[in-house]
């Protein structure tokens, strides 16, 4: 079992916590919770996280937060894969040109 936390985890673009952890085993998201304290093993992501269905997805230059999270939030509900968007400024939402889009 592998534990992430990030600052935003994202379930929909209506949806989403702060300070969240996200466990995989598999990867398979297993099961996801508040961040209330350090836990052992768990790596922290300066960035956010979305639970997603989608398998794949290739982030383009042009596309926008919202974009990323429309598409890969609303396809299913049971987001059981969890990527990580690094390179986004958290308090606007705006993507840096260094953005990336990783499966965890």
């Amino acid at each position: 079992m592998k534990r992430y936390a990030a600052p935003l985890l994202y379930l929909s673009p209506e949806r989403s916590y702060k300070q969240y952890v996200v466990e995989l085993a598999g990867g398979k998201v297993t099961n996801f919770f508040p961040l209330t304290e350090e836990i052992e093993s768990t790596v922290w992501l300066n960035g956010i996280i979305i639970l997603s269905s989608i398998p794949q997805y290739t982030l383009s230059k042009d596309t926008s937060f919202e974009i990323i999270i429309a598409d890969l939030c609303c396809k299913s509900t049971d987001g059981n894969i969890a990527y990580y968007l690094s390179g986004i400024d958290l308090t606007t939402k705006t993507l840096l040109p260094d953005a990336s889009l990783v499966r965890l």
